[in-house]
């Protein structure tokens, strides 16, 4: 399954990036139902960098129903020239380096304009002012910018109907229309109401830049969403204006006009119209939408007399999906991803598991390593594992820390692992979280910056995680082990003054009890009968175990050898004293639990009590005021 899983999430990440280069993002920035049954789109195409791009015809699709429809494509760059008024404000909150820099912005709109489009200029301040007619001389729509100057208050709907009326009076039939408004603040001055600038607006954009920290931003969008594509952007400072401003250019420029006609039994309350981009028979963009459409009569198919009249739906009512080819793959090849990372960790797992639970040790494996399983399937794991750590040292000419050896000893060796086994398993684990990672921002719809974070903490997570569970392990087998030594101590004690040996006593001790001290008491055994000096044996115990009482025990015991002083007496000793130290602990930990109670207390029950006690009184002082007011 992990193979398989491995091999499609391959196969789907090598597809994204062929993809990458040619994909396109399409946006629906307005519908026009006016002609119905004939329907025209006009569509924002821009490409990975967020540039403006134009197809050709040929590559336009329309779906519906699973069926495609002939549509009629026209690019605007090519066919259609734009008719554009500029709302410029100026009245007193802009004065100085904002009004400037509007001008400014201004300029460059206007030089991005083809030779065939033509600008208006109408200043927004107490009144609105029509500043210059509509003309191809964008050189003069740009010098009476810079002559405009910042006072009085804010006639916006005032100023914006003014520019629907130059369109309405000197437009053009065959261009499309704009309007363009810059302000940073709250209409205080129109004689004309949102309602009356509805019916001025709904046939053509109305773009606002939102200018400042405090723009009407709920009247700013009512305003865009009652025209054709209209759009809000937000210019927290004048600075910013120029990159907003050509971008307002590009995307004026470059829509791309689509025409269809709805058949005769596909009429319903609402349809969904797919557009697909598919160049050399990939698709390379995709959106989605919804058009409301008249109803027809169940029994005869007419269309009802009383119909309301179709209307144009703005583009903030369009429902759109991202690329389907572009951006769905990233997503099944991350999703893909996540599920081999953890196929494979899950294997690895199961396999150092079973091999824990049942079986005899295999090659290069510690003496203290538990027994492992003889099946293939462990084995093979073990060796998969173990070259990925090989390669990896290879790669980068690296071996294992020396102290990785006596960290897994303390923590019990958790899963019969090596210092080399523990490298690979860390790999796995890195891949695996990373590919999670990624996979969970892709399905969010992270951009870019999160995936690659994403990943980024995936790859700290997994390199962190085996630490902290050998950590975990460790200070629990600590504890097992403080926990068993003054019992322990008590048995040793009986058996040397019954006449056993230290040796016969240990091995009497680890006969009849389990836990990770007696593990360790057999290991030392073990060292013992292999010829290692009784010295160096307790040591390295003192070294597995790292618990401060079993150091003071071996202390004790190698100071009794080199004294002569009976063992006996010295384990008696150290019993009472670990003895007494547990004592200690528990009354220090006694003494620290006011202090952590006192949190839950105060977040958790003081509030309850406060709501029990004050609650009733809550409406009676209410009620005392409302009579005082």
């Amino acid at each position: 399954m992990a193979a398989a899983l491995a091999v499609a999430a391959l196969l789907l990440a090598l597809a994204t990036p062929a993809l990458a280069d040619d994909v396109v993002r399409l946006v629906v920035t307005s519908t026009d139902v006016t002609a119905f049954p004939q329907v025209a789109l006009t569509l924002a195409v821009s490409g990975p960098d967020g540039r403006p791009v134009v197809l050709d015809p040929s590559e336009i699709e329309v779906w519906v129903a699973g069926e495609r429809l002939a549509a009629t494509v026209s690019s605007s760059v090519e066919a259609r020239p734009v008719d554009v008024v500029l709302v410029l404000d100026r009245s007193g909150s802009m004065a100085g380096t904002p009004l400037a820099d509007a001008t400014r912005a201004v300029g460059s709109f206007l030089a991005r304009l083809g030779p065939r489009d033509r600008s208006a200029l109408v200043g927004l301040s107490t009144r609105a002012e029509a500043v210059r007619a509509l003309t191809t001389d964008r050189a003069s729509v740009a010098a009476a910018a810079t002559r405009l100057s910042a006072s009085g208050d804010t006639a916006l709907y005032d100023a914006v109907a003014l520019a629907a009326r130059q369109l309405d009076e000197g437009g053009r039939a065959q261009a499309r229309q704009a309007i363009l408004v810059l302000t940073d603040g709250h209409d205080t001055a129109s004689a004309t109401s949102p309602a009356d600038l509805q019916p001025l607006v709904a046939h053509r954009a109305v773009h606002v830049v939102a200018l400042g920290a405090a723009p009407d931003l709920d009247a700013l969008k009512r305003l865009a969403a009652a025209s054709s594509g209209g759009t809000v952007v937000r210019a927290p400072t004048s600075a910013q204006l120029d990159a907003i401003y050509a971008s307002l250019a590009e995307k004026l420029r470059a829509d791309t006009g689509v025409r269809f006609r709805f058949a005769t039994e596909q009429y319903a309350p609402e349809m969904t119209v797919v557009v697909v981009a598919r160049r050399e028979g990939s698709v390379i963009g995709r959106t989605q939408l919804v058009i409301p459409l008249p109803v027809r009569i169940p029994d005869t198919g007419a269309m009802p007399a009383t119909t309301a009249a179709p209307q144009i739906v703005p583009a903030v009512a369009m429902v759109t999906t991202p690329d389907a080819s572009g951006r769905d793959r990233p997503l099944i090849a991350g999703l893909l991803a996540s599920a081999t990372s953890l196929a494979l960790v899950a294997w690895a797992l199961s396999a150092f598991g079973t091999a824990a639970r049942h079986g005899a040790p295999i090659e290069n494996v510690p003496l203290a390593s538990p027994a492992r399983r003889r099946g293939t399937s462990s084995m093979r794991a073990r060796r998969t594992i173990r070259g990925i750590a090989t390669g990896a040292a290879r790669l980068t000419r690296s071996k294992p820390s020396p102290s990785a050896d006596l960290q897994l000893d303390r923590a019990g060796r958790p899963f019969g692992l090596d210092p080399l086994e523990l490298t690979g398993m860390r790999l796995i684990i890195v891949g695996g979280l990373a590919a999670l990672a990624f996979g969970g921002a892709v399905v969010i719809g992270a951009d870019g910056i999160g995936i690659t974070a994403s990943a980024a903490w995936g790859v700290v997570a997994g390199y962190a995680l085996p630490t902290v569970v050998i950590r975990v392990a460790t200070t629990a087998r600590q504890t097992a082990i403080r926990r068993a030594l003054p019992t322990t101590l008590d048995m040793l004690t009986l058996c040397v003054e019954a006449g056993l040996s230290l040796d016969g006593a240990l091995a009497h001790v680890s006969r009849r009890s389990r836990g990770p001290l007696y593990d360790e008491i057999e290991r030392l055994l073990l060292e013992l009968q292999m010829g290692v000096d009784r010295r160096d044996a307790l040591r390295h115990l003192a070294l597995r175990c790292d618990v401060p009482e079993v150091t003071r025990l071996v202390n004790a015991m190698l100071q009794a050898e080199v004294l002569g002083v009976g063992i006996g007496r010295a384990l008696q000793d150290q019993a009472q004293e670990v003895r007494t130290r547990r004592r200690q602990r528990a009354e220090a930990l006694a003494r620290t639990a006011p202090v952590k109670m006192l949190f839950p207390i105060v977040l958790l029950i003081f509030p309850a009590m406060f709501v029990v006690i004050l609650g009733p009184a809550v409406p009676r002082l209410a009620a005392i005021f409302d009579v005082a007011r």
